[in-house]
């Protein structure tokens, strides 16, 4: 399968289980990034609102007028609130709604001000978890680059207070994926797995690098090694679905993705299922 189309796949998934895309970057087969990642130059990450920061991204979105009216409403109380406690439901809820309406980039920069008056470790790494998410969904590279950059600053930010949250390192490790070290991700991931080998979040993203460099026979390694740890974890059964497909292991490939059925009844997990089972057949 191309690489565009396992992207596509991904993204298809990723809509309703917030998962990885593929890294931003070409690796060669010894899950070593290529030193010529393009870094776009372009110095901010969208037009702001010049009220509250609110990100509008590089072209306007759409909503019913009911939506638009409660974001309104949301948003001039935040502005207007003077109660810390108040302050930050105001804009959990404005987080949570775009998020709803899949701008990622707001609803970062709304779980950062939250994060701001609530400076716990949860609230911070959820913040760069929109703003990685919104990365990855981003078409435009110079919309794009910036919010990986925000995403790396917060989770140093953690690190610097919790140095031992290795899923925090895991995801710093992949915001170096496109930046112009991205080696430094690489053995950041590995540095992981010698502390703890059954960490999962460096094994699945490892098994992703492995997936995208064609490495089909590591990436089934990784991800058969995170189901055993976690036989509830669907994404290390969608991709060892991909990888023995990619290889021409049929009756293994159909198996992986029957399971991945049935531990999701969501719409577009299954239909996603359902094309790689159609070209089993």
């Amino acid at each position: 399968m191309r690489k565009e189309i396992i992207i596509i796949s991904i993204v298809a998934v990723v809509g309703v289980l917030v998962l990885l895309v593929l890294p931003r970057v070409v690796v060669n087969n010894q899950e070593t990034p290529s030193q010529t990642a393009q870094v776009p130059t372009e110095s901010d990450t969208h037009d702001h609102d010049e009220e509250d920061g609110a990100v509008a991204g590089p072209h306007a979105f759409e909503a019913d007028e009911v939506t638009m009216t409660r974001l309104a409403h949301l948003r001039t109380n935040y502005l207007t609130e003077t109660n810390t406690q108040k302050k930050i439901i105001f804009a959990d809820s404005l987080s949570k709604l775009f998020a709803q309406l899949n701008r990622f980039d707001s609803a970062a920069v709304y779980q950062e001000r939250l994060a701001e008056l609530d400076p716990t470790d949860t609230n911070l790494i959820a913040a760069a978890d929109w703003y990685s998410e919104a990365f990855n969904l981003s078409t435009e590279p110079a919309h794009a680059e910036p919010l990986n950059q925000k995403a790396q600053s917060i989770y140093r930010r953690v690190l610097e207070r919790s140095p031992d949250n290795l899923d925090v390192k895991a995801k710093l490790a992949m915001t170096y994926m496109s930046s112009n070290t991205p080696m430094e991700g690489i053995l950041m991931l590995r540095g992981i797995l010698e502390q703890d080998p059954e960490n999962q979040t460096a094994l699945y993203n490892l098994g992703v690098l492995a997936l995208q460099t064609r490495q089909y026979d590591r990436a089934i390694e990784r991800f058969q090694k995170l189901i055993e740890i976690n036989p509830q974890h669907m994404q290390g059964y969608f991709y060892l679905g991909v990888s023995h497909k990619e290889l021409g292991h049929r009756k293994e490939a159909r198996l992986y993705f029957e399971k991945v059925k049935e531990l999701s009844a969501d719409p577009a997990v299954q239909s996603t299922v359902e094309d790689y089972l159609r070209e089993l057949s």
